[in-house]
């Protein structure tokens, strides 16, 4: 249930120091920032575009959290369609599908407000390649490359400490080589499961046979 305070427009000044504090202090809370979104739909004639925007970047930082998202339903439309906002939702877009490059180039778009985030590209870059890591069990060094937006000594360096540290195997494929990434619980092919077991070729074998007949 809401505090009364949520809905205090009285405590907007208040509020928004308090939440651009927690930022600057690398302390950022959702449910404080989720109120001042709320106090903004009260009077959205005093939201704070640039701040607002500060909150978006750490919810960026948080995915696969649900805080950026949360955010959004609390934004009316039209002030969603007003920079730096429009540029930071379609980064988000970017990047929830996948689309890394096109993230990247979202990215560089919104240099300027996040430069008040010094290392926002280097977190996207951990969070980056851990979806890598659970989603692919190889990878060519163009396409990490790509999806990192890195290369040259960086890329090798980052490589190098990956095969010393965390298990990863490279080999040469054609022109480029190839990263085996370590297996994990969720890069693995998994039996489909039907009815609480799990659903083995034999038995999709006999359901085949069965449909033919």
């Amino acid at each position: 249930m809401l505090d009364a305070q949520e809905y205090d427009t009285s405590r907007l000044n208040v509020t928004e120091k308090e939440v651009a504090d927690q930022i600057k202090a690398g302390k950022f809370e959702i449910n404080k920032a989720l109120s001042l979104l709320r106090l903004y739909n009260l009077l959205p004639d005093q939201m704070d575009l640039k701040l607002v925007g500060s909150i978006l970047i750490q919810a960026l930082l948080r995915i696969p959290e649900p805080d950026f998202n949360l955010a959004m339903l609390l934004i009316p439309e039209r002030m969603q369609e007003e920079q730096p906002l429009s540029a930071l939702l379609a980064v988000s877009q970017h990047l929830e599908a996948g689309q890394y490059r096109e993230f990247w180039q979202g990215v560089e778009a919104c240099s300027e407000i996040l430069a008040s985030e010094p290392d926002f590209q280097e977190k996207m870059r951990r969070q980056i390649l851990e979806r890598l890591c659970n989603t692919y069990k190889r990878v060519g060094q163009n396409v990490l490359a790509s999806c990192l937006h890195t290369d040259g000594s960086k890329l090798d360096s980052l490589i190098q400490q990956k095969v010393e540290q965390h298990g990863w195997t490279v080999s040469t494929g054609g022109s480029e080589r190839i990263i085996t990434l370590p297996r994990n619980s969720h890069n693995q092919l998994r039996p489909a499961i039907a009815q609480g077991g799990a659903f083995e070729m034999d038995q999709l074998a006999s359901l085949l046979t069965t449909a033919r007949g």
